[in-house]
């Protein structure tokens, strides 16, 4: 019985990709110094398996006392989950704060595509004010 050197290179997905792919017959150590400087990616490419790249935008959340911040979700995602994203990191109720675009309430069930959101756009973070005085 004849004894087979397998030579799986260190780069982890490259080498399981490999070991997957290349039959035990095939002078493995050919391939490897063939694709060795070829990224996983390039090869998934050649195979169609990679993914297309997910339109994002870019959009600012500033709340009432001008503190900005920024968010880069999917343009088909729900403004739900920047929003709650956004109470999360300030740390306050999602109840208690309204959020608007160009002055009118976002629905939440609602995507940046949906109201017509484009880069750099500015959402307002308004916390909602319960009670007040009123001084005579």
């Amino acid at each position: 019985m004849e004894e087979i050197a397998v030579c799986v290179p260190s780069a982890g997905a490259l080498g399981m990709l490999l070991a997957m792919l290349v039959p035990p017959c095939f002078p493995i150590a050919s391939v490897i110094g063939q694709i060795q400087d070829t990224s996983y990616s390039s090869l998934m490419a050649d195979q169609g398996e990679v993914k297309a790249e997910v339109p994002q935008v870019s959009l600012k959340v500033v709340n009432a006392d001008g503190a900005e911040m920024y968010f880069k979700i999917k343009r088909g995602t729900q403004l739900k989950k920047l929003m709650d994203a956004y109470c999360k990191k300030q740390g306050i109720s999602r109840s208690s704060v309204r959020f608007l675009f160009d002055g009118s309430p976002i629905d939440e069930n609602k995507t940046p595509d949906d109201i017509g959101m484009e880069d750099d756009d500015v959402i307002d973070a308004m916390v909602e004010q319960t009670g007040g005085c009123v001084a005579w």
